[in-house]
C-alpha cells in the first residue's frame, strides 16, 4: 500500500519493519494516521508529523510512547529533518537505554506536568494553573506560558 501523501512515510514503514520487525499505518480514529511500530512488553511506538498526526505538516517526525494498556506514556523523540535513518537511530536509542532524542521545551513540560499529576493528582494545562498553594504546578503552568510567546 502507498501513502504517497505523506512524504517519507513508505520509506519510514519499511525501515522500521526491517529494524523492529513490524510496523504498518494506522487509522487513530478522527480522520489521523500514524505509524505504529509494536514494542514487546512496551507498547506501540506511535510516529506521525513532528507536531502531529501524518499529514498534519509533513514536516520531521515525532514519535510517542502508547504503553501496552493502551495509555498515553510521553514523546520519545522528535526529528526535525524527516530522516529515516536518524528516525531509527533515535528508536534504537530509546529501546536501548530509554534516551529521548530531540525533545521540545514544551514535550519537556509535558513530561514534568504529567509526572506531577501521577505523584499528586494536580491537573495543570496552559489554561490551569493547578493547585495554586503548589509552587511546582505554578512552574509548569510558566513553562507552558513561554510556549505560547
Amino acid at each position: 500500500m502507498s501513502h504517497d501523501q505523506w512524504p517519507g512515510v513508505d520509506e519510514a514503514v519499511a525501515a522500521l519493519r526491517e529494524a523492529f520487525g513490524t510496523a504498518y499505518v494506522e487509522h487513530t480514529g478522527g480522520g489521523c494516521f500514524s505509524i505504529y511500530v509494536p514494542i514487546e512488553g512496551m507498547g506501540v511506538l506511535s510516529v506521525g508529523d513532528m507536531h502531529g498526526p501524518l499529514g498534519d505538516s509533513n514536516h520531521g517526525w515525532g514519535v510517542e510512547l502508547i504503553d501496552p494498556d493502551g495509555d498515553y506514556a510521553g514523546p520519545v523523540c522528535n526529528v526535525p529533518d524527516r530522516s529515516v535513518p536518524k528516525l531509527v537511530e533515535a528508536l534504537r536509542a530509546f529501546l536501548r537505554d530509554g534516551t529521548r532524542t530531540g525533545l521540545t521545551h514544551h514535550d519537556l513540560v509535558c513530561m514534568r506536568r504529567d509526572q506531577h499529576h501521577a505523584d499528586t493528582g494536580h491537573f495543570v494545562n496552559p489554561a490551569h494553573a493547578g493547585d495554586p498553594e503548589c509552587i511546582e504546578c505554578q512552574e509548569i503552568h510558566q513553562g507552558f506560558q513561554a510556549d505560547e510567546q
